[in-house]
């Protein structure tokens, strides 16, 4: 094209898209907008996976929630006014979609756990014989799950103990709320670190924001589990790695949409809590299952 032609004879470059978040948190700084900083610094960093953003099967599982995932990689998850959140009618959602990324633990759990099957679906193909959240891990606590994924392919037997945090939980401007997580994790498991320790196992935290950032313990893991599974399976350990980093990214930005949409939907039936309606539906599920289990109990009696 003519005008791509002169803008090179005069010495000039394309701009660059790899440097737009640079110069968006650039632009950020100066002002007190610490979550729209945090956000950058989580995108246009090397460990953060974008793959699920070309994915045929992302676009199409859900329009709603790829579009919201979507938006909140713009910062524009929220309302375009302060709005009462739908849920409780109490707080207010931003519309930055710093609050509506904090509020709902019931979707925020189920994501996690998205992301921490994807870390055992790979970590299985290296070594069958590992469950997910095992117990008897700690004899003094039998029933305690100290590790969401145990696997020896990070060198040694570890308790890999997945989390996933928004950027708004940090703790103050400036700092990482992965390693808020990573610190809060790792506090609380000091009563039985020290037994996990003498049975030769290393607890492990893994976390990654909200935004697919992992901290260096998630991003030095995943590699490794995926060089175990392509050991075992025959595979290139490269395209493993990918395959895995691709399927945590896209249950990240799963998670982060159907956080972002749950504050924005009304109060049902006087549902106070996220997912109260999930727990009706259960409940409505369990007692037809009880009512056939009866009603066959009484034919076999007749």
């Amino acid at each position: 094209m003519i005008w791509a032609r002169g803008l090179r004879a005069r010495g000039g470059r394309w701009p660059s898209p790899a440097r737009a978040p640079l110069r968006a948190s650039q632009h950020f700084a100066g002002a007190d907008a610490h979550v729209d900083r945090a956000r950058l610094g989580d995108l246009r960093d090397p460990g953060t996976d974008r793959s699920w953003m070309w994915s045929a099967q992302a676009r199409d599982a859900d329009r709603g929630e790829f579009t919201e995932a979507m938006r909140i990689r713009l910062g524009a998850s929220g309302p375009p006014e302060p709005t009462l959140r739908g849920v409780c009618g109490e707080r207010l959602l931003d519309a930055a979609g710093a609050r509506a990324s904090t509020c709902c633990i019931w979707e925020a759990t189920v994501g996690h756990g998205l992301a921490m099957e994807e870390l055992h679906r790979f970590a299985v193909m290296g070594d069958p014989r590992r469950e997910l959240e095992p117990e008897n891990f700690v004899r003094s606590r039998p029933l305690g799950r100290p590790a969401d994924v145990p696997t020896a392919a990070v060198g040694s037997l570890s308790a890999l103990d997945v989390g996933v945090t928004s950027s708004a939980t940090a703790p103050a401007p400036g700092e990482g709320a992965a390693e808020a997580m990573w610190q809060r994790k790792t506090r609380g498991r000091d009563s039985v670190r020290g037994e996990l320790e003498e049975l030769g196992i290393v607890y492990t935290p893994v976390v990654w924001t909200s935004h697919g950032r992992p901290r260096p313990q998630a991003a030095a893991a995943v590699p490794a589990i995926a060089r175990a599974a392509a050991r075992r399976r025959g595979g290139a350990a490269r395209a493993m790695e990918r395959a895995l980093r691709g399927r945590i990214g896209a249950a990240l930005a799963l998670r982060g949409a159907r956080v972002s949409l749950a504050p924005m939907a009304p109060l049902d039936d006087g549902a106070a809590e996220p997912g109260a309606g999930v727990w009706r539906v259960l409940a409505a599920v369990d007692a037809a299952a009880a009512a056939d289990a009866q009603g066959s109990a009484g034919q076999r009696l007749k």
